[in-house]
């Protein structure tokens, strides 16, 4: 069975991992991971999958035929878009996976390849663009808009009118006002309170939330 024909996880997540994870080896998974810590981790587990590769690794080969691909945490959400990008050029299937607990409005717009996870709650007239992961126990108010490629860390409050731009980062607990917007390519540090608008390519901390410098700086290992 070569790499193509499997499950292919761009990111280690936990709960992804178990609702991935086949013992009995009905298919194999492949897990895309750059931390170090987290691959080890993962190895320790002494669990029958493929080897561990890292982006680069897996952005360096060639591709020619179809695999699912879930999106789990990857540190960097740029990166991860090039991985995407890459799967989307042999039309691979991108599962849209929402658990159970999950209470969304019958008027949201959920976009294909996301993971919403436990107890997030998804109001009304709001948009979670392709791609998107959700952590659990977040809240994302009415007519908000999560971009594509981004993630949400756990315990997050998006509240209304709020938008965050494609392939960034809301660390778990912070807090983004109504009608901020937080444009692409941001890193939001956990627990910050975001009152207002931050700029594309920033990374931003603290309570009242304050750019601190270009993410080129914080995100030096994309290609």
């Amino acid at each position: 069975m070569s790499i193509l024909e499997t499950n292919v996880l761009v990111g280690f997540s936990g709960p992804l991992f178990e609702l991935l994870y086949d013992k009995d080896s009905q298919y194999k998974l492949m897990i895309l991971e750059d931390n170090i810590s987290i691959r080890n981790k993962i190895k320790s587990l002494n669990i029958k999958i493929q080897p561990i590769k890292t982006f680069k690794e897996f952005l360096a080969k060639d591709l020619s035929c179809k695999s699912n691909l879930f999106i789990g945490v990857a540190s960097n959400p740029i990166l991860r878009s090039k991985i995407i990008s890459k799967f989307n050029s042999v039309s691979n299937e991108f599962p849209k996976l929402i658990d159970p607990s999950v209470i969304k409005s019958n008027y949201c717009k959920l976009g294909k390849g996301i993971f919403i996870d436990k107890y997030v709650t998804i109001e009304f007239n709001t948009t979670i663009s392709d791609y998107a992961y959700v952590n659990s126990h977040s809240h994302i108010g009415h007519d908000s808009v999560i971009g594509k490629n981004t993630i949400i860390g756990g315990s997050v409050v998006i509240n209304g009118g709020a938008h965050v731009g494609e392939c960034s980062l809301i660390g778990s607990k912070s807090v983004v006002s109504n009608n901020v917007k937080i444009g692409k390519n941001c890193l939001i540090q956990a627990g910050s309170v975001v009152l207002k608008d931050i700029p594309d390519n920033h990374f931003a901390s603290g309570n009242p939330c304050q750019v601190n410098c270009p993410i080129s700086l914080i995100w030096r290992d994309v290609p």
